[in-house]
């Protein structure tokens, strides 16, 4: 028991080193989600392993943090639905004062959504937009409300471009 104590503590240590020497504020932040989150797993793994927890309990607590790297990577990988979440998260904001909000998309905001730049051709847009639409359809499990913003920022951009 005491061999588990020192070692505990030696790794309390070490993770409390690495804590101080991280350059900014983020980074430690960072750091001690990261520290947390393996410390986690590693005492849920401990205990499944000793028969103390189910092993499918073991599965499920696991799964927690795995579906919060999913959903992080989701936002990276699909543009229009990282702009989508932030405006929802802009939208608990814009609540208090109903005078910011808008039902009316813009150029940037099209452009955001589609994952497109300011100079972009009518086969860009479109290429984009198919690109898009295939991972957000709702015949293919996506939402209808993803499909229909991308919708709106296509025909936006290819109106501002006809003119």
């Amino acid at each position: 028991m005491r061999i588990y104590l020192i070692a505990g503590l030696i790794l309390i240590w070490i993770l409390w080193w690495h804590v101080k020497r991280a350059p900014d504020e983020v980074t430690r932040r960072k750091l001690i989600q990261k520290y947390i989150l393996y410390g986690l797993i590693g005492v849920i793994f401990i205990l499944a392993v000793t028969g103390r927890i189910h092993w499918l309990g073991a599965a499920f607590a696991a799964l927690i943090p795995i579906l919060k790297m999913l959903f992080t990577a989701l936002l990276r990988f699909f543009p229009a639905l990282a702009a989508i979440y932030a405006r929802k998260q802009a939208q608990g904001d814009t609540q208090a004062n109903p005078s910011l909000n808008s039902t009316q998309m813009d150029a940037r905001e099209a452009r955001e959504i589609l994952g497109v730049l300011e100079d972009a051709t009518i086969e860009d847009i479109q290429t984009a937009y198919k690109k898009q639409m295939q991972k957000v359809h709702p015949d293919r499990g996506g939402s209808e409300y993803f499909a229909t913003k991308l919708n709106e920022a296509r025909d936006l951009l290819l109106k501002d471009l006809d003119n």
